[in-house]
């Protein structure tokens, strides 16, 4: 990287089931306090009864949004996302009266939102017919009941809409969505704009809610975690007695620069990106995309970073407690970084969607200024077919100055971030 521009991280804000803010968020980690509580679904045509999901507590978006009036277009996601990005602005010291508005863009993961059950009930009743939903009505009586603005709220665009407008951000501005990969896609794409010299600060985030009730009833999951009454130990990455994941919500940003931006204002440098890199593999039966997309991933960024994996501190896993895929992340960490340790923060907080990434990259970033590595909570023994070094129990000590962040969907996708941490 030597020729390139170099960029660095200078802020971090999170949103999400174990706090809002470093904090809150530092704190739960440090406790070992999961986020993940039982939950009553209790909906037209399904069945209540407990299971599991990490919801965001005591979030209030008029305490960050800006002009409050904005709320009205804004989903939760959407609130989410922008109060995450207000954090990570703030944390990163930079003086919006000193911007230059043409060299600051946004990019933000995403994945479709769904709407609220509130929103349609009137406007369906007005369609319903002797007891049935009758479409050839909607047009007529319906839709006339439903806010002209809906869709606005729940375009996966929109995030990165509102908080470029927010900030008057008039650089490059995009949205990927890729599942839980989104957030790191969205850190790779906002990296390379830095390199390609198109914007001086980028502000990188992402957001997602599994836990909506009209998404719950649409795509209930089999791959959830049956521990119902212990919640806050169901989620066990490559644990020899895992059997799901948990869903939740939230949101994560970063503020990233050049190295010469960041420099030039004396800002605070938590960590500097060296290393990128993702693959899709088509998954196989019984497995097999996964491993392969995830070392390929993890090999790119290493190269990239010019280092090999007896330098990494850490990897930040994706570890999600389903069986297939942490068997496939555990044999790719194993074929390439066997003696790296290795923590996954879904433990904490379940899957967040498309904000998952960046909210467990945070706790490594924040970890750096405490010269702490979090550990997993829940698993007591790590499966004999994972064969990770799993940090439990107790924090780590950093001894190393580059760790890895790993994401991967169920579809074979997989990225890798490799990060070095800035100067104490």
């Amino acid at each position: 990287m030597s020729n390139q521009i170099r960029v660095v991280v200078t802020g971090v804000g999170v949103v999400s089931p174990i706090g809002i803010g470093r904090d809150s968020f530092v704190e739960s980690l440090r406790q070992g306090r999961s986020g993940i509580t039982k939950w009553e679904l209790d909906a037209p045509g399904e069945q209540p009864g407990p299971f599991l999901v990490a919801r965001v507590n005591d979030f209030d978006g008029k305490n960050y949004i800006q002009p409050r009036k904005a709320i009205k277009l804004m989903s939760r996601e959407l609130q989410t996302a922008y109060a995450a990005s207000m954090l990570a602005f703030q944390e990163s010291g930079i003086d919006r009266a000193t911007l230059n508005v043409d060299r600051i863009g946004t990019v933000f993961g995403s994945e479709m939102i769904y709407g609220d059950l509130e929103e349609y009930s009137d406007a369906i009743k007005r369609s319903v017919v002797d007891g049935s939903f009758t479409s050839g009505n909607w047009g007529s009586e319906g839709m006339r009941l439903m806010n002209p603005l809906w869709m606005l709220k729940y375009l996966p665009n929109m995030a990165a809409c509102h908080v470029g407008i927010a900030l008057d951000a008039r650089g490059p501005n995009n949205t990927i969505t890729s599942e839980e990969n989104s957030g790191l896609m969205a850190l790779i794409e906002a990296a390379n704009v830095i390199r390609r010299g198109a914007a001086d600060i980028m502000v990188v985030g992402a957001t997602g809610n599994r836990v909506n009730t009209t998404r719950l009833i649409y795509r209930r999951q089999e791959k959830i975690s049956k521990h119902v009454d212990n919640p806050s130990t169901a989620l066990r990455p490559f644990a020899a007695d895992r059997d799901g994941t948990v869903e939740g919500e939230g949101a994560a940003a970063l503020v990233i620069e050049s190295l010469e931006h960041a420099q030039q204002r004396n800002a605070n440098i938590i960590a500097e990106f060296v290393g990128w890199g993702s693959s899709c593999v088509r998954p196989a039966q019984p497995y097999g995309g996964n491993r392969v997309a995830t070392m390929n991933s993890l090999r790119v960024a290493l190269d990239m970073a010019k280092i090999d994996a007896n330098q990494l501190d850490h990897i930040n896993a994706n570890g999600n407690g389903t069986q297939e895929e942490d068997l496939e992340e555990a044999q790719a960490i194993a074929a390439l970084a066997p003696a790296t340790p290795v923590t996954a923060f879904k433990s904490y907080f379940g899957s967040l969607g498309a904000a998952t990434g960046l909210a467990e990259l945070a706790g490594s970033l924040w970890g750096i200024k405490d010269n702490a590595v979090y550990p997993t909570l829940s698993t007591q023994q790590v499966d004999s077919a994972c064969p990770v070094k799993l940090i439990q129990g107790a924090i780590k000590p950093w001894t190393q100055d580059y760790f890895a962040k790993l994401s991967q969907t169920c579809y074979g996708q997989s990225a890798c971030v490799v990060l070095k941490k800035g100067p104490q």
